[in-house]
């Protein structure tokens, strides 16, 4: 897997952080009606 962490270290903090938030918001449920 070293070529992942060395991609991840080529990725920008920001990108990354935009990136997770992506994933939270898909992960994350939209308004529930329960």
């Amino acid at each position: 897997m070293r070529q992942l962490s060395d991609l991840i270290d080529f990725i920008p903090t920001d990108f990354l952080s935009i990136l997770t938030r992506q994933m939270d918001h898909l992960h994350t449920p939209g308004p529930t009606t329960d």
